[in-house]
């Protein structure tokens, strides 16, 4: 494990959408001029943004967050942390929205770091999830909007969490000739038949770091020195 990381976290996370959605305003393809087309349009951009909306940050919220968190000295810990959602009954107990419960784990981290881009500092954790960086930007403008900002190095300068999808397949989408659950297949975890990320916290977190472990990535690592390296090619 690559020494500026304290750990590394498998992340898996549910998202809704937000109850006071403001929706853009919709406007037709230029040049349409029939009432019954431009209809069609309207209602099929209203039906793109509703679909897209709990995935976004202003439009979606963070409803779940499991976590496992593994180390080159202990391995994998037991069990989960999960950030579940309390409702507001809970809420008024001090448990408050998933997202600031999730960052408040973060602060072990912070080592009293600037929370400006005035100066961003390497992140502690490697964090490997679905789309991490969409997640930690989720987490970051969340946080804000509640009037409890992160550390802007945990989802401004998040460039080197990884994806578990672009782990094991090409970068280029128009390439591919096998996808995420097939690759999953080949490596021995069969999906359900209707899995989508995002759905199951839990599962994803334990998906991903089952797949790590299984692509052989995970475990103690030693430093090989020049004069070595070079006896081995």
């Amino acid at each position: 494990m690559y020494s500026k990381y304290k750990s590394i976290w498998f992340v898996g996370y549910e998202t809704a959408q937000v109850p006071d959605l403001i929706e853009p305003e919709f406007k037709p393809r230029k040049g349409t001029t029939k009432p019954e087309t431009i209809a069609e349009q309207l209602a099929q951009k209203r039906e793109e943004f509703l679909a897209n909306a709990a995935t976004q940050p202003y439009t979606g919220c963070l409803k779940n967050v499991s976590v496992i968190e593994y180390t080159d000295e202990h391995g994998p810990e037991p069990g989960f942390s999960s950030y579940p959602d309390k409702g507001k009954k809970k809420a008024a107990k001090g448990l408050g929205p998933v997202a600031l419960r999730f960052a408040e784990t973060l602060k072990q981290f912070d080592y009293s770091v600037s929370r400006t881009i005035m100066r961003v500092t390497n992140n502690p954790i490697l964090i490997i999830g679905h789309e991490p960086k969409n997640f930690l930007k989720m987490l970051g403008i969340e946080c804000a909007i509640l009037k409890q900002p992160i550390r802007a190095g945990w989802w401004i300068a998040n460039s080197d969490h990884y994806n578990i999808t672009s782990l094991m397949l090409p970068g280029d989408a128009n390439n591919k000739t096998v996808d995420f659950k097939t690759a999953c297949g080949y490596l021995g975890f069969n999906l359900p038949e209707d899995y989508e990320p995002c759905v199951d916290a839990q599962y994803d977190a334990e998906l991903c770091y089952r797949l790590v472990n299984e692509l052989g990535l995970l475990g103690q690592g030693q430093a090989v020195a020049e004069d070595e390296l070079e006896e081995v090619l």
